[in-house]
C-alpha cells in the first residue's frame, strides 16, 4: 500500500522543507459546517504542490446543518480540481443527533453539489462503528469510494456495512512525520502508487 497523511491547522504550520519523506500524498482538512474554513489550508496547499505531492481536501459534516450550505462552503475554498489533485472527500462521523434517513439525505445533497460543481464523485471518509451505528449499515453508498477509520494493528480494517472495499485507510492518529510537531493522522491507498496518479488525474505520469 502507498503510505500518506492527513492534515488540519490542528497540527500546526508545516514546515514544508522537510516535510515528504516517506509518504506519496496528503488529505487536507479545507472547511467544517457552514462557515469555518481551516486557516491553514491555503498555505498547505501551496506546500504541497511546490513539493510535487499528491493531495486532497476534505469536509467535516454536520448532518443537523444545511448540506447545500456546507457544500457551499467547501466549494468556496476548493473552487476547481488540478493534476495531483485527489478527489474531495466528505467526513462523516457525528450524527447531530439526526436519525438514519436524515443523515443520508444530507450526505447525498452535499455529494451532488460538490460533484457537479468539480465534475468528480466525492469519497466518503467514516468508521464502521459509527455508520453502523449512526445510519443503520444503508446501502445506500455502496456505489462510493471509501476512506475508513479504524485505529489497529491488523493487516486490514473492518469496513462499514453496504462497503465491500476501500481506497484509503486511516490506520493511526499518533504517527509522526518530519516538518509536523506532534501526532499525525497516517493513512494508506488501496493500491499501488500508478493507481493513486490515475485517481489524482495524472494518467501514468508518476508525481514521486
Amino acid at each position: 500500500m502507498v503510505p500518506g497523511v492527513d492534515l488540519s491547522h490542528y497540527n500546526g504550520p508545516v514546515d514544508f522543507g522537510e516535510f515528504g519523506r516517506g509518504f506519496a500524498f496528503a488529505y487536507l482538512k479545507a472547511s467544517e459546517g457552514c462557515f469555518t474554513k481551516d486557516p491553514l489550508y491555503a498555505a498547505n496547499y501551496a506546500g504541497l504542490r511546490q513539493k510535487q505531492i499528491l493531495r486532497g481536501a476534505y469536509h467535516f459534516f454536520y448532518p443537523q446543518l444545511d448540506p447545500q450550505a456546507q457544500a457551499s462552503n467547501f466549494l468556496s475554498v476548493v473552487t476547481r480540481l488540478n493534476p495531483g489533485d485527489l478527489p474531495p472527500v466528505l467526513d462523516v462521523e457525528v450524527s447531530g443527533e439526526q436519525n438514519s434517513i436524515a443523515i443520508a439525505a444530507a450526505i447525498e445533497q452535499w455529494i451532488d453539489a460538490v460533484q457537479q460543481k468539480l465534475a468528480c464523485t466525492p469519497i466518503i471518509y467514516t468508521a464502521a462503528g459509527f455508520w453502523n451505528t449512526a445510519l443503520g449499515g444503508t446501502t445506500n453508498f455502496t456505489s462510493y469510494r471509501l476512506w475508513v477509520a479504524e485505529y489497529t494493528g491488523n493487516s486490514s480494517p473492518i469496513l462499514p456495512a453496504g462497503f465491500t472495499d476501500y481506497v484509503f485507510w486511516q490506520y493511526s492518529e499518533s504517527g509522526s512525520v518530519p516538518g509536523v510537531t506532534g501526532n499525525v493522522d497516517m493513512d494508506q491507498f488501496n493500491g499501488s502508487l500508478s493507481d493513486l496518479n490515475q485517481l489524482a488525474g495524472l494518467g501514468g505520469k508518476l508525481m514521486r
